[in-house]
């Protein structure tokens, strides 16, 4: 591909910028290099380009953000420093998918707490009418999609529980009974 063509590529509203072999990261903006440290689960790059970024909830393609690429990729440590710098649990991408639809997917269940703990909307749907339990379910995580069914519980609701049994609370689904322990995910 020529040298014109690949900066009229890179110049085309809502599409990202595919890197050629010649091309580097410093190319890229310092949203761009963001997500990317996100997506790769590099979390101290992260810490050290919060200072540089438009947004922590900066969107890519598809209207993707850091924190759903990090929560895609079970990126624990990079959730952690997204969470912390108020990036918001959510906001979904282009079909509606949240970052808690995608790390219950990949069965990556500390992020799936981290984000309910930080308020992600367990009930959402994406446009297929889908929600996070539903594509643990799908991805057979069971576990995982019995947590998100019986996350009804608001989060300060299960630390007080779990403060008052050691179990943790409970989610009954017909007539099968589930220890769901959160603090252990």
């Amino acid at each position: 591909m020529g040298a014109d063509q690949s900066r009229q590529q890179q110049h085309q509203p809502g599409k990202k910028a595919k890197l050629e072999p010649s091309q580097s990261r410093s190319s890229l903006s310092h949203d761009e290099r963001f997500f990317a440290l996100a997506e790769e689960g590099n979390s101290d790059g992260l810490v050290s380009m919060l200072p540089l970024v438009t947004s922590v909830d900066w969107r890519g393609e598809k209207g993707r953000t850091p924190l759903l690429a990090a929560a895609r990729h079970g990126r624990g440590a990079c959730v952690d420093v997204l969470l912390a710098a108020k990036a918001d649990p959510s906001l979904a991408n282009a079909n509606e998918v949240t970052p808690l639809m995608v790390a219950a997917s990949g069965g990556h269940e500390r992020i799936v707490e981290m984000l309910l703990i930080a308020g992600a909307p367990f009930d959402k749907a994406d446009e297929t009418g889908r929600t996070a339990a539903e594509w643990a379910r799908l991805a057979g995580h069971t576990r995982l999609a019995l947590l998100l069914e019986g996350s009804g519980t608001t989060t300060s609701t299960r630390h007080s529980q779990q403060n008052e049994t050691t179990k943790g609370s409970s989610y009954q689904s017909g007539q099968r009974m589930a220890a769901l322990d959160v603090t252990r995910l």
